[in-house]
């Protein structure tokens, strides 16, 4: 039985089918994940008392949903002609979305305030860490040149950099 599955899984797979496999488990982990974060907060949020910083967190929750769908639509409407966007917010920053899902995970993370939380938040923006290397490596490989220059010039989620060289 063991023998099939190795058979399987390392002989008749080719790499990139591995990789498409493992990308898509990590895919389904964080979604889990995600939904496990949201759960909690919420759940602590709802049935707990809540103080001021609850607040905080709400906003900072709504903030990075709202900046999610911002830079989602700016990214679809430029991919529509087979670029990538350089436009609004992608020309401060390379990972709006990025930003906007770590921005409403610690908003969670700060509106439910409990150990899980914490913990998933973590792991969470670990994931997200990874992912925007993946995706830089991945553009970089569709674009060419031209996001490499991108990359020079543009820095992946820190804004206020990106803010502090356009004023000078």
């Amino acid at each position: 039985m063991v023998n099939i599955y190795y058979n399987f899984l390392l002989k008749s797979v080719t790499m990139k089918d591995r990789r498409d496999l493992i990308h898509k488990l990590f895919h389904l982990l964080f979604f889990m994940l995600y939904i496990l974060l949201i759960y909690f907060s919420l759940r602590s949020f709802l049935f707990c008392n809540h103080s001021w910083y609850s607040w905080i967190g709400l906003g900072l929750a709504v903030f990075g949903l709202l900046f999610i769908i911002y830079s989602s639509y700016l990214r679809k409407k430029s991919s529509n002609n087979g670029n990538f966007s350089k436009e609004g917010i992608y020309s401060l920053i390379r990972h709006p979305e990025f930003l906007g899902h770590i921005i409403f995970i610690w908003g969670l993370l700060v509106l439910g305030y409990s150990f899980i939380a914490l913990f998933l938040a973590i792991i969470l923006t670990v994931f997200m860490i990874v992912a925007i290397f993946e995706e830089d490596r991945k553009n970089i490989k569709k674009f060419g040149e031209s996001y490499k220059e991108y990359v020079e010039q543009i820095p992946r989620v820190n804004i206020i950099i990106s803010v502090f060289k356009r004023l000078k």
